[in-house]
C-alpha cells in the first residue's frame, strides 16, 4: 500500500478490515462516518490466505499461481464495488486492497503501515462454544493491537451513525483517562454528549477525585459532560447502562495482560466488548503519543 502522509485529524488514517458481509457492512459505515467527520484517510481492506497444498506437482503450482492472481483482480473490483454500495457519498480519500495473507495478520501489519489510529470493524459477535473454540477476529486483533478498536456487532437493535449519546466508563487507570480523551474528542466531532461512568466496586465509598481534572478546558466546552457513579459489578453495570440509557457508541480503556506466551484483555473490557447493545470503542494505553489534540 501506499505510503501516507499524517492528516489534520485525531484520527488521522482509519483502517477497516471488510469480509463483503451485512457485519463487515455495518463496520464499513461506521469507518466512513467517523473519517467524514475527521478528514481522515480510510483503507478499506479484504484478506484471504491459501497455501499450496505440498503433493501439488510444479505444473499445478504454476497453474493454482495463475488462478490467483485472477481472483486477486476480481477480488479488487469486488471489494471496490462493495465500498461503493456501502457508503453512499464519496469520501475525501479511500484506498482499497485486497492482501493473500490470514484476517488477523494482514490487519495488523496493514494498520502498522499505513500508520493507522484507528481500526473500525464489524463483529459476529459470536457466543459460548463457537467463540471459546474459534474466537473472532475482532477479539484477536483487540488482544494484540497497540491502537483503539471500534467495534460493531451485528445483532444490535439500531446502529446510530453518527453517535449522539456517547459512554466513556472509567476507573482510575491510565487507559481509562486515554478512553475518555478520546471519548470527548469524538463527542466533539459528532456534536455528542458524553457521560462519564465510574463504577466502583460494592462496599466502597468515593468516587476518582481528580476526574474532570482528565479534560482539558478545551475538550469540555466542546461536548455536553456529566459524571454518574455507581456501585456494583463493572461490566454488568456498564452494559446495563448503556442499554437502560440507549447510548449510541460505549468508550472503554483497553488493559493487555499476558498469560504465558498469549495477550488477553482485562476482564471488563473483554465482557463490555462482547455485550454492549451499541458499537463499543476499546483504547489501549500504548498509544499515549499517537494523537495529536485538534
Amino acid at each position: 500500500m501506499n505510503q501516507w502522509m499524517p492528516s489534520s485529524g485525531v484520527f488521522q488514517n482509519i483502517l477497516c478490515p471488510v469480509d463483503f458481509s451485512d457485519c463487515s457492512a455495518a463496520g464499513l459505515r461506521y469507518a466512513a462516518a467517523v473519517a467524514r467527520c475527521q478528514n481522515a484517510r480510510l483503507a478499506v481492506i479484504y484478506a484471504d490466505h491459501f497455501s499450496v497444498p505440498r503433493y501439488f506437482t510444479q505444473s499445478q503450482v504454476t497453474q493454482l499461481a495463475e488462478q490467483a492472481k485472477q481472483w486477486r483482480a476480481g477480488a479488487k473490483t469486488s471489494l471496490e464495488e462493495f465500498i461503493r454500495t456501502t457508503v453512499a457519498t464519496e469520501l475525501a480519500e479511500t484506498e482499497a486492497c485486497v492482501l493473500e495473507d490470514s484476517p488477523i495478520a494482514a490487519i495488523l501489519d496493514t494498520a502498522s503501515s499505513v500508520h493507522a489510529n484507528l481500526i473500525v470493524m464489524g463483529t459476529h459477535g459470536r457466543s459460548g462454544v463457537n467463540r471459546l473454540l474459534f474466537g473472532s477476529v475482532a477479539e484477536g486483533v483487540l488482544r494484540v493491537a497497540k491502537l483503539p478498536l471500534l467495534a460493531v456487532r451485528t445483532g444490535l437493535s439500531q446502529i446510530a451513525i453518527p453517535a449522539r449519546r456517547v459512554l466513556c466508563a472509567v476507573n482510575d487507570s491510565p487507559e481509562a483517562r486515554r478512553a475518555l480523551d478520546l471519548a470527548t474528542l469524538v463527542a466533539g466531532c459528532f456534536g455528542a454528549s458524553v457521560t462519564v461512568l465510574h463504577v466502583r466496586p460494592p462496599q466502597r465509598s468515593g468516587s476518582i477525585p481528580d476526574l474532570y481534572s482528565w479534560i482539558p478546558d478545551a475538550q469540555r466546552v466542546r461536548c455536553p459532560i456529566n459524571e454518574v457513579t455507581r456501585e456494583g459489578n463493572a461490566p454488568l453495570v456498564i452494559v446495563t447502562a448503556a442499554s437502560e440509557s440507549n447510548y449510541d457508541l460505549v468508550v472503554i480503556g483497553a488493559r493487555h495482560h499476558r498469560f504465558l506466551d498469549l495477550a488477553v484483555l482485562g476482564t471488563t473490557t473483554e465482557r463490555v466488548v462482547r455485550h454492549s447493545p451499541c458499537p463499543v470503542m476499546a483504547v489501549p494505553f500504548e498509544d499515549l503519543e499517537m494523537f495529536s489534540r485538534a
